[in-house]
C-alpha cells in the first residue's frame, strides 16, 4: 500500500499523539506500506507553528529529517501537474494545503491518511 499522510496524521504519529487511529498507525507501521509525506505539510507544520497554532519540539527541517531517515518515509515535492490539478477540483474543501494533498494523492495513486471525511468526496481513497 502507498499512502499519503496528512499534515496531522504527521504531526501526530511523529509525537505519538493517540488521536491517530489504531488503524492509520498500523498501516504506517507496516513495513509493506510505502509511506509518503509532502513538502506542503511542511510548509503547513511551518505556519501554523509561527502562528503558535503547533508547538514543535524540534524544527521542521528536524522532523521531516527524523521521518525520512530513521522510519524511511518519502517526500514529495509538488509538481506543475499538482498545481494544474487543483483547478479541477471541486469547491468541497477550502484549506490549500488539504487541497494540494489531494491533487498529489490523486496524481500519485496514494490512499490518503486522514481523519478529514470531507477529502474522500474527491474521488481519493482514505483510510483513518
Amino acid at each position: 500500500m502507498r499512502i499519503l499522510l496528512d499534515t496531522h496524521a504527521i504531526v501526530w504519529w511523529a509525537t505519538g499523539d493517540r488521536r491517530l487511529s489504531r488503524k492509520a498507525r498500523l498501516t504506517i507501521a507496516d513495513p509493506q506500506t510505502e509511506v509518503f509525506i509532502s513538502i506542503a505539510s511542511a510548509w503547513e507544520i511551518q505556519i501554523k507553528a509561527s502562528l503558535t497554532k503547533l508547538t514543535l519540539n524540534e524544527s521542521v527541517d528536524a522532523l521531516y529529517r527524523s521521518l525520512i531517515i530513521d522510519q524511511d518515509f518519502r517526500m514529495i515535492g509538488i509538481e506543475l501537474s499538482d498545481i494544474d490539478q487543483l483547478s479541477k477540483l471541486p469547491p468541497h474543501h477550502r484549506d490549500p494545503f488539504d487541497r494540494m494533498l489531494i491533487a498529489q494523492a490523486l496524481r500519485g495513486n496514494f490512499t490518503l491518511a486522514t481523519k478529514d471525511s470531507v477529502l474522500a468526496s474527491y474521488g481519493t481513497l482514505t483510510l483513518w
